[in-house]
């Protein structure tokens, strides 16, 4: 996930800037947690466990390293999705549900979500 992430984003490196300004900004994201399978029962109470990937994103100021936003972000995937895997043959056999394009998928939608609102240029 983390070369995922470091390609999907493309920024420069916050090291990288000799002269920042009061308009360079600065994010940090962690992946706090990620599932990639579903648990039907457990303690005789059913449940679904969509496959899901929580960040945590904090946006600073560069220059004076002041926070401009943190975000915490959960991203599952859809109902839709997820049933059509579940009910399908291949729920049958022990495997994730999740590929690992479906977890590149709900990765960058959880950054895309962290970064909502805010204005490029502004």
């Amino acid at each position: 996930m983390q070369a995922h992430l470091a390609h999907w984003l493309e920024l420069p490196r916050s090291t990288d800037v000799d002269t920042p300004n009061e308009r360079d900004l600065v994010i940090d994201v962690i992946v706090t947690r990620y599932r990639t399978e579903e648990a039907l029962l457990s303690a005789d109470i059913p449940l679904f466990w969509r496959p899901m990937v929580e960040t945590v994103s904090r946006i600073y100021v560069l220059k004076t390293g002041k926070d401009f936003r943190v975000t915490r972000v959960t991203q599952r995937m859809p109902w839709g999705a997820f049933f059509s895997r579940v009910f399908c043959w291949r729920g049958f056999f022990p495997k994730a549900l999740a590929s690992e394009d479906d977890m590149k998928w709900l990765l960058g939608n959880a950054i895309r979500r962290s970064l909502e609102g805010v204005k490029v240029g502004s």
